[in-house]
């Protein structure tokens, strides 16, 4: 840590946009139930974000892995990881942030782990201001980062609005919304 910079840790970030995505769902009629954080999956492993269809059913919507700006989108591991636990917890959608970058993608079925270029459903641009964990904490940063906390819910009802007037479009998979 820097002399002046303020303790913070990845963990910490998680549980304010944790928050942010429940203030979130809780003011917009998104088909969403809720949120929660750290459900531990089958395996023993916890997923960092379960946005949730239906809480008390436990149906999964998206399941956001978070990781600090130090691990890039691109990182194979990372990705991984986040398939596999989107697919424990039968989420159509994976969301992997790094706090600098976001991106959605439609979760990949069993048995592939891999994230392909044709998953990929949004990126948002890159905050070129959050170069460290601490820096979310600075007020400007940390608005930025609450609105981009939301922006898959938006994405996600978006989607489901455009399928579900398309009749001659191919439904989206387990959209869950």
């Amino acid at each position: 840590m820097k002399p002046g910079e303020a303790a913070t840790s990845e963990w910490e970030f998680q549980g304010d946009a944790l928050g942010w995505i429940k203030t979130y769902i809780s003011a917009h009629a998104v088909g969403l139930d809720n949120a929660s954080q750290e459900f531990k999956n089958a395996d023993g492993r916890r997923s960092d974000v379960i946005v949730r269809k239906d809480h008390a059913a436990r149906v999964a919507a998206l399941a956001i892995e978070l990781k600090t700006p130090k691990t890039k989108l691109s990182d194979v591991d990372f990705q991984r990881d986040a398939v596999r636990k989107a697919q424990m917890v039968g989420s159509g959608y994976v969301a992997l942030w790094n706090m600098q970058s976001l991106a959605l993608y439609r979760t990949p079925a069993k048995p592939r782990s891999t994230l392909l270029p044709h998953d990929l459903i949004f990126p948002w641009p890159a905050d070129d201001q959050v170069k460290t964990v601490s820096d979310w904490l600075k007020p400007g940063t940390k608005e930025r980062l609450r609105q981009r906390a939301n922006s898959p819910m938006t994405e996600l009802a978006d989607l489901r609005a455009i399928f579900s007037s398309c009749a001659r479009l191919p439904a989206l998979p387990d959209l869950a919304l």
